[in-house]
């Protein structure tokens, strides 16, 4: 089987894509591209891919994977960044060669995708978008000096101490929802429109999220979540997983009015707090192996 090989450079969990390009060697798969990057899948028909490997974290993955839409070819995960969220929703965790050992039997997922309006632009994500805490806690680690540990759970901690330091002096705001047609004002200091269950640094909000079922998880929460926020924040940096029990509504096609920013996956975009932003799923849009 030909294989196109995307590796990020910046992930990889100390494993080089010539290691990984002699481990799928050895399990059968003919590496005949290897790219840091994919824009689009017309490069991969060119070598006649029939498998597209990803290695990498969420940003990475979240790119091929949104490469793919509208064609045949699927998509195989090797999960090695920091969060892992579209991995760990996918239940793909095991070592790369059994993940290769497993992809010949492996059902196929049509894994559904969002769609992001704002004004005459639009982006696909594949994790989810929103306002208030997670892309205030994005932009406050981005202007933090680079983390040079690579070490995942060093990391990790460091984004939830960064998110608890932005909660404590962040306000609630007016929020207009539209949820499949049902008006509602809210105040809010965290919105998340999800198409998996986490987001950010291994933030869980919605534990039933099925990324196939063609509706997103709309998480809301305001004031009187604000003590469980905070709570779920520290028992994260003392070591202690689970996730963030907050009202989860079921959505089609969402639209939004209220924030100055949200974040679309890992980017975090300036928006008007007066312009309606849609948001709104795709259903079966890409092949995943699972």
């Amino acid at each position: 089987m030909n294989v196109g090989l995307v590796y990020h450079p910046a992930a990889g969990g100390g494993v080089s894509p010539e290691e990984l390009t002699l481990t799928l060697s050895r399990q059968g798969y003919n590496v005949v591209v290897t790219m840091d990057h994919v824009e689009d899948a017309s490069r991969l028909h060119q070598h006649n891919v029939q498998l597209m490997v990803v290695a990498g974290g969420d940003g990475t993955i979240s790119r091929a994977a949104l490469a793919l839409q509208n064609t045949d070819l699927p998509l195989g995960i090797l999960p090695m960044g920091t969060a892992n969220n579209i991995a760990t929703t996918l239940g793909i965790s095991s070592d790369p060669e059994e993940l290769m050992q497993r992809w010949r039997a492996a059902e196929l997922l049509k894994l559904d995708v969002g769609l992001f309006k704002q004004g005459s632009s639009s982006r696909f994500f594949v994790e989810g978008t929103g306002g208030g805490l997670l892309p205030a806690g994005i932009a406050a680690m981005d202007a933090e000096p680079r983390d040079e540990t690579h070490d995942p759970a060093d990391s990790i901690r460091r984004a939830i101490r960064t998110y608890r330091r932005v909660f404590a002096s962040l306000g609630a705001r007016p929020i207009h929802l539209t949820l499949d047609g049902e008006d509602s004002e809210e105040s809010l200091l965290l919105l998340e429109i999800l198409n998996i269950k986490s987001v950010g640094s291994q933030v869980v909000l919605s534990l039933h999220t099925e990324p196939d079922d063609g509706f997103l998880s709309v998480v809301t929460a305001g004031e009187a979540q604000r003590h469980e926020i905070d709570t779920y924040l520290e028992r994260r940096l003392n070591g202690i997983v689970g996730h963030l029990p907050l009202p989860v509504r079921r959505a089609r096609h969402v639209k939004v009015r209220g924030w100055d920013a949200m974040h679309v996956d890992d980017e975090v975009r300036g928006t008007n707090a007066d312009e309606e932003i849609e948001i709104q799923v795709v259903e079966g849009a890409v092949n995943v192996l699972v």
